[in-house]
């Protein structure tokens, strides 16, 4: 069986087509494996960001619930002072020392009558006259 030159210039032809065929086959898989790679390196950088977000995160959070715990627990001391009430568990502070003040009477020149100052509106706000001269 002899080859006629038209079938081997064929099959040469096709010898080389396969050849290239190869060579591109194998470039596009050193180009995948090289994406592969990079998509590793991304994908770890993006976890430990993600990872380092959520402790961002979760600590941000864990200051705001303590911040608004610390919160809650002064708007409920100045609710007590507002209505007079002793507080729960809350320590003695300046404004408690204030409003235990004793009253001390006030002279009003023009009627001529002593009044107390709890019988004043915002007695706890008045000022000793011992201390203000």
């Amino acid at each position: 069986m002899s080859l006629d030159s038209s079938e081997l210039e064929w099959a040469l032809r096709l010898s080389e087509q396969l050849k290239t065929l190869s060579e591109v086959a194998e470039s596009l898989t050193y180009r995948v494996l090289e994406l592969e790679e990079r998509f590793a390196v991304q994908d770890q950088r993006l976890t430990s960001r993600q990872r380092a977000a959520e402790q961002s995160h979760s600590h941000l959070a864990e200051a705001m619930e303590e911040r608004m715990l610390e919160t809650e627990n002064r708007l409920g001391r100045l609710d007590d002072l507002l209505r007079k009430v002793e507080p729960r568990t809350a320590p003695p502070s300046s404004l408690r020392a204030l409003s235990r003040l004793s009253p001390l009477p006030f002279h009003d020149s023009p009627h001529g009558a002593t009044v107390l100052d709890a019988d004043l509106p915002f007695a706890e706000d008045s000022v000793d006259q011992s201390l203000a001269s």
